[in-house]
């Protein structure tokens, strides 16, 4: 039977949120969210990037180093993306100053 395991969870107010590391049952992907079921017993739902499907013969360890080396993918790109921004916007404010007569 599949699980879902909680990776991540940065909003307080979810069901979820005292839950990171742990197994919660696995109903149905919805395909928006997650379908589970909540410790008291209440059908509700988890986030895409809140959790993984593992398998009951998949090690949650290596399913956790999967997902951590995937935010970590995630989180170079986006470094990526402002440092190129950030060169960008350096040169656009140089070339400004330049026009207006001022050095840098």
């Amino acid at each position: 039977m599949a699980r879902l395991l909680i990776t991540a969870c940065i909003d307080p107010m979810r069901w979820y949120a005292n839950l990171v590391g742990q197994c919660v049952p696995f109903l149905a992907d919805v395909g928006t969210e997650f379908k589970s079921r909540e410790p008291a017993g209440y059908v509700n739902y988890v986030q895409y990037g809140d959790a993984v499907v593992i398998d009951d013969d998949a090690d949650p360890a290596l399913v956790c180093i999967s997902e951590l080396a995937d935010q970590l993918e995630a989180e170079a790109s986006d470094f990526e993306r402002r440092a190129r921004i950030h060169r960008h916007g350096a040169a656009d404010l140089r070339r400004t100053l330049g026009n207006l007569g001022a050095s840098v």
